[in-house]
């Protein structure tokens, strides 16, 4: 069995190393075992990152570019929300690796747009490292449950609208 992990970095937060781990786990005993990540910091050969100063900065861009819609909310507070909305490039890298599985981890700043996943023709394991995945952006509600019907009046983006 050939499994393609997928976390925006693979050394840095406690997902990173979650998948980090599992992944050297999974080697250690023989499975074809991959990952794919936005931000490499390890040696390891068997995770793939940007390697050329281009894609480095390129990814760095991205970051700030998936970053600009929360500026339109002055009064937001300094949770860590995440809006994924760019094109990306999970496709393309699923079909380079022809694995499997795919495993998802921690796929925010950018390095993921949600649409993608539907996309995918493989068998699709995710594991939740925080509420991202089911609330739309804030990765801890925060004890707020607006995501549970439509999000609106969104107290970490400081938001007054019904629809945000």
């Amino acid at each position: 069995m050939k499994i393609l992990h997928v976390n925006t970095d693979d050394m840095f937060g406690g997902a990173a190393i979650a998948a980090h781990r599992l992944h050297m786990g999974l080697r250690r005993i023989g499975i074809d075992s991959k990952m794919a990540v936005r931000f490499k910091e390890s040696d390891e050969d068997s995770i793939q990152g940007p390697s050329s100063n281009i894609a480095k900065s390129l990814s760095l861009l991205t970051i700030s570019l998936s970053s600009i819609p929360k500026y339109l909310y002055p009064k937001r507070s300094n949770s860590f929300f995440s809006i994924q909305y760019l094109p990306d490039l999970l496709i393309k890298t699923i079909e380079k690796n022809d694995p499997d599985l795919i495993h998802l981890h921690w796929i925010c700043r950018g390095y993921v747009n949600p649409k993608t996943i539907s996309k995918i023709k493989l068998p699709v394991v995710w594991t939740l490292h925080d509420m991202w995945p089911f609330t739309g952006g804030c990765h801890y509600s925060g004890g707020c449950r607006n995501y549970e019907s439509n999000c609106g009046h969104c107290p970490q983006l400081g938001s007054k609208g019904k629809y945000d």
